[in-house]
Protein backbone atom coordinates (compact mmCIF):
# COMPACT_ATOMS: atom_id res chain seq x y z
CA UNK A 1 0.00 0.00 0.00
CA UNK A 2 1.47 3.42 -0.99
CA UNK A 3 1.66 6.15 1.84
CA UNK A 4 0.19 9.68 1.20
CA UNK A 5 3.81 10.54 1.07
CA UNK A 6 4.16 9.38 -2.40
CA UNK A 7 0.88 10.54 -3.53
CA UNK A 8 0.71 14.27 -2.82
CA UNK A 9 3.78 14.68 -4.88
CA UNK A 10 2.51 12.85 -7.73
CA UNK A 11 -0.62 15.20 -7.53
CA UNK A 12 1.37 18.15 -7.53
CA UNK A 13 3.23 16.97 -10.55
CA UNK A 14 0.40 16.38 -12.31
CA UNK A 15 -1.19 19.62 -11.77
CA UNK A 16 2.25 21.29 -12.78
CA UNK A 17 2.07 19.57 -15.60
CA UNK A 18 -1.46 20.54 -16.15
CA UNK A 19 -0.86 24.08 -16.08
CA UNK A 20 2.41 23.95 -18.20
CA UNK A 21 0.45 22.26 -20.88
CA UNK A 22 -3.03 24.85 -20.16
CA UNK A 23 -0.04 27.59 -20.65
CA UNK A 24 1.73 26.48 -23.41
CA UNK A 25 -2.00 25.75 -25.11
CA UNK A 26 -3.10 29.31 -24.32
CA UNK A 27 0.15 30.56 -26.21
CA UNK A 28 -0.35 29.13 -29.42
CA UNK A 29 -3.95 30.06 -29.69
CA UNK A 30 -2.76 33.67 -29.07
CA UNK A 31 -0.03 33.19 -32.16
CA UNK A 32 -2.08 30.88 -34.09
CA UNK A 33 -4.86 32.11 -34.06
CA UNK A 34 -4.19 35.57 -35.56
CA UNK A 35 -1.37 33.95 -37.72
CA UNK A 36 -3.78 31.39 -39.55
CA UNK A 37 -6.64 34.39 -39.85
CA UNK A 38 -3.80 36.70 -41.63
CA UNK A 39 -2.60 33.76 -43.83
CA UNK A 40 -6.26 32.69 -44.85
CA UNK A 41 -6.90 36.65 -45.92
CA UNK A 42 -3.50 36.43 -48.03
CA UNK A 43 -4.31 33.50 -49.95
CA UNK A 44 -8.09 34.91 -50.12
CA UNK A 45 -6.98 37.96 -51.71
CA UNK A 46 -4.08 36.23 -54.22
CA UNK A 47 -7.10 34.04 -55.49
CA UNK A 48 -9.19 37.08 -55.94
CA UNK A 49 -6.40 39.13 -57.83
CA UNK A 50 -5.56 36.08 -59.93
CA UNK A 51 -9.47 36.15 -60.58
CA UNK A 52 -9.88 39.52 -61.47
CA UNK A 53 -6.72 40.23 -63.28
CA UNK A 54 -5.18 37.07 -64.72
CA UNK A 55 -6.12 36.90 -68.62
CA UNK A 56 -7.06 33.28 -68.21
CA UNK A 57 -7.71 33.18 -64.51
CA UNK A 58 -4.38 30.74 -63.25
CA UNK A 59 -1.80 32.20 -61.45
CA UNK A 60 0.27 31.06 -63.85
CA UNK A 61 -1.53 33.39 -66.86
CA UNK A 62 -1.08 36.51 -64.54
CA UNK A 63 2.85 35.49 -63.96
CA UNK A 64 3.38 35.29 -67.68
CA UNK A 65 0.84 38.73 -68.36
CA UNK A 66 3.30 40.55 -65.57
CA UNK A 67 6.69 38.99 -66.77
CA UNK A 68 5.49 40.03 -70.63
CA UNK A 69 4.56 43.40 -69.88
CA UNK A 70 5.78 44.69 -67.13
CA UNK A 71 4.30 48.28 -67.31
CA UNK A 72 0.74 46.68 -68.35
CA UNK A 73 -2.90 46.45 -66.57
CA UNK A 74 -2.04 43.64 -65.13
CA UNK A 75 1.42 44.39 -63.55
CA UNK A 76 0.03 47.83 -62.46
CA UNK A 77 -3.15 45.88 -60.79
CA UNK A 78 -0.31 42.98 -59.04
CA UNK A 79 1.74 45.78 -57.70
CA UNK A 80 -1.51 48.04 -56.47
CA UNK A 81 -2.49 44.75 -54.88
CA UNK A 82 0.75 43.74 -53.55
CA UNK A 83 1.16 47.13 -52.06
CA UNK A 84 -2.07 47.77 -51.01
CA UNK A 85 -3.49 44.57 -49.42
CA UNK A 86 -1.13 41.28 -50.05
CA UNK A 87 1.94 42.80 -48.17
CA UNK A 88 0.07 44.87 -45.31
CA UNK A 89 -1.35 41.14 -44.96
CA UNK A 90 2.17 39.68 -44.95
CA UNK A 91 3.62 41.98 -42.27
CA UNK A 92 0.64 41.49 -39.83
CA UNK A 93 1.38 37.76 -40.16
CA UNK A 94 4.71 38.45 -39.64
CA UNK A 95 3.94 39.74 -36.11
CA UNK A 96 0.88 37.78 -35.46
CA UNK A 97 0.65 36.87 -31.76
CA UNK A 98 1.29 37.98 -28.33
CA UNK A 99 4.93 39.70 -28.75
CA UNK A 100 7.67 37.11 -28.07
CA UNK A 101 5.72 34.11 -28.33
CA UNK A 102 7.48 32.62 -31.31
CA UNK A 103 10.99 32.79 -29.34
CA UNK A 104 9.79 31.85 -25.74
CA UNK A 105 6.43 29.16 -26.21
CA UNK A 106 8.10 25.95 -27.54
CA UNK A 107 11.37 25.84 -28.93
CA UNK A 108 11.20 26.01 -32.53
CA UNK A 109 14.67 26.23 -33.75
CA UNK A 110 14.57 29.54 -34.43
CA UNK A 111 12.06 29.34 -37.24
CA UNK A 112 9.68 31.78 -38.26
CA UNK A 113 6.13 31.23 -39.95
CA UNK A 114 6.38 31.44 -43.88
CA UNK A 115 4.98 33.63 -45.56
CA UNK A 116 4.72 35.34 -48.69
CA UNK A 117 8.21 37.03 -49.55
CA UNK A 118 7.95 40.58 -50.40
CA UNK A 119 9.01 41.20 -54.33
CA UNK A 120 11.86 43.69 -55.41
CA UNK A 121 10.89 46.99 -54.34
CA UNK A 122 8.19 48.42 -56.41
CA UNK A 123 8.49 51.28 -58.55
CA UNK A 124 5.95 54.40 -57.53
CA UNK A 125 2.88 54.35 -59.57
Amino acid sequence: MQSLHHVVPHAQVNEQRKAQIERVNAQLSDLYGPLLACVTATKSAYTALVRQHSPDGTREGLQAAVAQHPDGPEARAFRSWMRSVLQPLNERAAGAGAPGVLHHTLPLSGQEPAVIPAPAPLPPS
